[in-house]
């Protein structure tokens, strides 16, 4: 069984990590009972951010921008989304090991997909891609601190 609190707080702490280090500041919220997990102070503009887990999908980072509550309502598994809750999600996906920044409005519903792979049919249109959206991090400078090496 996969432990998904543990989850949720290796990405929180990516994105996080990937934030600080494009230079922006983070604000956290105390507790865990908001909609958001962190919140961008863009200069005096505050904008909310939930983190999700995304997974690779058949050349496709897929997430979902809702809360999935399977617990309160025994058999019925409730999907609530965040509209006018949060600003953008930002997405950590293990297996590219990369973060992005999705604002809400082109999120769909229930689950959102950013390309890494070219479509097998060729499709260019309504497709978006995941390196529009990445926190890039791997031509950041930081004066003092070394980069990790494996």
């Amino acid at each position: 069984m996969r432990n998904t609190s543990l989850s949720g707080e290796v990405c929180r702490a990516q994105i996080i990590a990937a934030l600080t280090l494009q230079g922006k500041t983070v604000l956290l919220p105390l507790g865990d009972f908001q909609r958001y997990d962190l919140v961008i102070d863009d200069g005096g503009r505050f904008l909310r951010v939930q983190c999700k887990v995304a997974r690779l999908i058949k050349g496709a980072i897929q997430f979902h921008p809702c809360s999935i509550d399977s617990r309160s309502t025994p058999g019925r598994c409730v999907r609530k989304g965040y509209v006018g809750q949060v600003d953008f999600f930002g997405v950590y996906c293990p297996q590219v090991k990369k973060c992005y920044l999705v604002p809400i409005e082109i999120a769909t519903a229930t689950c959102c997909s950013l390309r890494v792979a070219p479509t097998k049919n060729g499709q260019q249109q309504g497709i978006r891609w995941a390196v529009d959206y990445e926190i890039r991090v791997d031509q950041v400078e930081v004066r003092g601190v070394e980069p990790l090496t494996s």
